[in-house]
């Protein structure tokens, strides 16, 4: 007997699915007070429903309400090759959004981007890595991690960032194998990603402002890299997939948070729920 649970929050957006007939519906809540309940869903009927509270990376919350265990929360019960790929564009979504931020001459912003994938992905990953031969990505990122704390030159960063980065490609490569032009096996992929994105994006907000800049450059780094991940994958503009990650981009108008937000994230929980509605076109194809 299938065992599904539905968490509820309300607060600064709320984004609504409904399995049994396919609705996807946003509204705000910026009234309300922060809220969890949990309750058992009937058999069958999949329900999501999200808005604000608490959240964060390695706190309470998890992503898009998939509970405990920082960015690698929603990847948790997944198939190993397709998490380990979602997880390496999470770190790739760090690295680029660390990477801007260093070459603009802000290093203090983007040292946590170059912190997180040690902190909060690697361990997740070591495994399925060390299982295909992947074995000197931890020792870059640690490499990365430090000339940014000492505030190397900019050449300097960036020459260790592209060792990374290339770890990171060929792990996608070596991990993904045959998946990576499946369009089932980018679906899970790309799913338990936004899924991160939408938590991200929401830990941002208190009182209906962006107040952690941290989490909204992370939201809008995996978004990038999503995206980037799909076209290199074949998948075309207009493609139901590759359409709602992009969907979601207004969301971040520049790297800096704008003053007023520009996309509430029950909207962007709403298109979260619309890839997860997708689910069986793409297990077909």
């Amino acid at each position: 007997m299938q065992n599904n649970t539905v968490k509820l929050w309300s607060g600064l957006g709320v984004a609504l699915v409904l399995g049994t007939t396919g609705a996807v519906v946003a509204a705000d809540a910026a009234e309300a007070a922060p809220m969890h309940l949990e309750t058992p869903a009937a058999p069958g009927m999949p329900v999501l429903l999200a808005a604000g509270g608490e959240g964060g990376e390695g706190g309470e919350g998890g992503e898009a309400g998939h509970g405990h265990g920082g960015e690698a929360g929603a990847f948790e019960g997944m198939d190993e090759h397709a998490a380990t790929v979602g997880q390496l564009l999470l770190v790739r979504g760090h690295l680029n959004m660390g990477m801007t931020l260093y070459e603009a001459g802000k290093a203090d912003d983007a040292l946590p981007h170059f912190l997180h994938p040690a902190e909060e992905i690697y361990e997740a990953i070591e495994p399925e890595l060390h299982e295909h031969k992947i074995t000197t990505l931890g020792d870059k990122l640690k490499a990365l991690s430090e000339a940014v704390k000492s505030k190397a030159d900019t050449a300097k960063v960036a020459e260790l960032r592209k060792a990374v980065a290339a770890d990171v490609a060929g792990a996608i490569e070596e991990v993904g194998g045959k998946g990576l032009s499946d369009k089932a096996f980018l679906y899970h992929v790309s799913l338990p990603v936004m899924q991160t994105v939408a938590d991200e994006y929401e830990a941002a907000f208190r009182d209906g402002r962006i107040a952690n800049v941290v989490e909204y450059q992370d939201s809008r780094g995996f978004v990038w890299a999503l995206e980037d991940f799909l076209k290199a994958r074949g998948l075309k503009d207009g493609d139901p997939l590759l359409s709602a990650v992009q969907a979601t981009k207004p969301a971040w108008p520049s790297v800096d948070a704008p003053e007023k937000p520009a996309m509430e994230p029950g909207a962007v929980l709403a298109e979260v729920s619309r890839i997860e509605l997708m689910r069986g076109d793409y297990e077909k194809k």
